[in-house]
């Protein structure tokens, strides 16, 4: 990337990635200059004003690093932008964790987001400028991880009009691109929720592969100075720390074995892929793949002692994006997007509907229908059946309650 200034010595350098760069000022007679460490955001302007010294005798170039200006006057929105450094050293496991810690941001009892006290479908999601956003159910279509981010851009208030479909904010998830050398990560580790007070059940003890989270990435060139890839995968596993002693089964009956069974367990992978490819010094070309599967059971207080009756949630996910990105001069370019983004949710305990197991066929249901005495219920135990309102003794014959007047 570079430019030419004109002869007053303006300069301009549009369409470039965000991320940390060094600038290199040349000019004949004078000492040449290098700024480190220059920041460059997702649609913001970066203003750097460089005096260079005349160059009597051959000497040494000039290094400086750069500072970020404390007021930035071409910014009227409130934005805040997460680098892929700052990332890595935060104490987060998704995506989520890290918007919740920008200010203006609250995350409500079901997990969901909420900008500066909107609706959680306010929210307009993008990936790479693309929007991705679940219109039925509000967040984003596709799983996005920590280490695919190369910038997290989240935008609370008076954003511009290039921005649609949003009344409350926008969150930005600029992904990593591939380059001319080999690069590759790998992580893993797994624990478990431990503690022996009494307020938490069936905690007391530790299994080291409760919880498993491995993730890992690679990227490097397929053609050097051409085409590179990055790709990246995550799966994550937890059994749950919020437990319940399940008693029955979802027709009523007493299980044999009566034991604590956590309640709020998470089953779900993710992968991206991605290409770039570098048509000419000013035309580049992007595709993007992201997949998504998600199983889980959320805990519910009511449901305890009747676990195997609650519902499975699944949720997948799948995106595609082509960008293509073309520099006209130093003060035009373009940008063309065509993406995709599917988004399936399903609540369910079978996976068919005709399933034999949603019929209810135990002595209790019948017993409950015909308003008779369920089967080993014996007369006398002073038990009573309520039934629509009108209360029944063990027999099934209806009490008459007297009332006598008196003058």
């Amino acid at each position: 990337l570079g430019s030419v200034s004109d002869k007053t010595g303006q300069y301009f350098i549009i369409n470039v990635p965000p991320g940390e760069y060094i600038v290199r000022v040349n000019y004949i007679g004078y000492t040449p200059y290098r700024l480190m460490n220059v920041l460059v955001y997702s649609d913001r302007t970066t203003i750097k004003n460089f005096k260079l010294k005349v160059q009597v005798l051959e000497g040494d170039e000039i290094t400086v690093e750069a500072e970020r200006p404390r007021i930035e006057k071409d910014r009227t929105s409130s934005a805040s932008f997460t680098s892929a450094d700052e990332i890595e050293l935060m104490p987060v496991q998704e995506v989520e964790d890290i918007i919740e810690l920008q200010a203006g941001v609250v995350k409500d009892s079901d997990g969901r987001l909420h900008l500066r006290g909107g609706r959680h479908g306010e929210i307009s999601y993008l990936i790479d400028g693309i929007t991705v956003s679940d219109q039925f159910r509000g967040g984003s279509s596709v799983d996005v991880q920590n280490n695919w981010i190369k910038e997290l851009q989240v935008i609370s208030g008076t954003f511009n009009a290039e921005y649609g479909r949003a009344m409350s904010g926008i969150i930005n998830m600029v992904t990593k691109d591939g380059g001319n050398n080999f690069e590759g990560s790998f992580r893993a580790f797994s624990g478990d929720h431990f503690s022996t007070d009494n307020m938490y059940r069936d905690v007391d003890t530790f299994n080291p592969i409760n919880q498993v989270n491995i993730e890992g990435q690679l990227s490097g060139p397929i053609l050097k100075d051409r085409l590179s890839f990055f790709t990246s995968f995550r799966k994550y596993k937890t059994g749950g720390w919020l437990s319940g002693l399940n008693t029955f089964d979802m027709y009523g009956d007493t299980l044999l074995t009566v034991e604590y069974r956590p309640m709020n367990w998470i089953d779900k992978w993710s992968l991206q892929n991605k290409l770039t490819l570098k048509i000419s010094t000013v035309t580049k070309l992007k595709f993007n793949y992201i997949l998504s599967h998600e199983e889980s059971q959320g805990y519910d207080h009511n449901r305890q002692m009747n676990q195997d009756g609650r519902a499975n949630q699944y949720n997948d996910g799948r995106f595609m994006g082509l960008n293509l990105s073309h520099t006209f001069s130093s003060r035009s370019f373009m940008d063309i997007n065509v993406s995709q983004h599917h988004k399936i949710y399903e609540s369910k305990l079978f996976d068919s509907l005709s399933d034999a197991r949603y019929v209810t066929p135990d002595s209790l249901y019948w017993a409950h229908i015909a308003g008779t005495l369920p089967e080993g219920v014996q007369e006398g135990t002073g038990h009573d059946i309520h039934q629509g309102g009108r209360d029944e003794d063990p027999l099934g014959k209806a009490r008459v309650q007297r009332t006598n007047d008196q003058k």
